[in-house]
């Protein structure tokens, strides 16, 4: 994990070689491998995990929680896992070119700082399409993890089944990772709370199926529970 903290900021901090893209795959791979070991306890991994939130630990406390939606939903094909995990760890990297005041505002944005994070994923996917180093699955995931099920999001409002099950997975990992960490305009949350929220005030926005495989999944894992 913190390894791959050295990593992630390096990719995410400016923009993108191909030898970093390599290094982020690589850090994709090696976090597959363990999480699909016989011995692996998902448990384990998320007592770990970070509650800063910051845009590195961010991007991999996602991957994690992804990976592990991913394989209880019955994802066990090393190559997608890898894909959808890919997407996961870029999935902000539209961010990187953001004023860094900006994600430390404490107020509400203004509309034009609000604009600026709605096309964060479209910036992300053009920058990843011109380095032609990911698959379908990890850009379509980077491009479309905001949007939402009732069709309420962005940056294209797509909805229903227009959206993948991978981006699903990935909507709720970030959502949720969101929620339970310290950010610059309001405090961590805890699981519970979390999941409440996602269950009860998200059902329109947020697979249902999904979630509800995520709550089995942190059940009991995570200390502030």
């Amino acid at each position: 994990y913190d390894a791959a903290q050295a990593v992630v900021e390096e990719v995410l901090s400016k923009p993108p070689t191909r030898e970093q893209l390599r290094r982020g795959k690589n850090v994709v791979r090696q976090t597959v491998d363990f999480m699909h070991a016989r011995d692996f306890r998902i448990e384990d991994l998320l007592r770990t995990i970070s509650c800063d939130f910051y845009l590195y630990t961010h991007s991999i406390n996602v991957v994690a929680y992804t990976v592990g939606l991913a394989q209880r939903s019955g994802v066990s094909d090393h190559a997608t896992l890898r894909e959808i995990a890919n997407g996961a760890l870029l999935h902000d990297i539209g961010k990187q070119g953001f004023d860094p005041e900006l994600t430390r505002k404490k107020d509400g944005l203004s509309q034009s700082e609000w604009n600026q994070v709605r096309r964060h994923p479209g910036e992300g996917y053009e920058l990843l399409v011109k380095k032609d180093s990911l698959g379908e699955i990890a850009l379509d995931i980077v491009l479309h993890h905001h949007e939402r099920l009732d069709g309420a999001g962005y940056p294209n409002r797509i909805g229903g089944e227009e959206i993948s099950p991978y981006v699903r997975m990935v909507t709720i990992a970030d959502v949720f990772d969101a929620l339970t960490t310290e950010r610059f305009h309001q405090g961590p949350r805890s699981s519970f709370d979390a999941l409440t929220i996602m269950h009860r005030d998200m059902r329109d926005e947020l697979d249902t199926d999904l979630v509800r495989v995520f709550v089995e999944m942190m059940g009991g894992t995570r200390s502030r529970l």
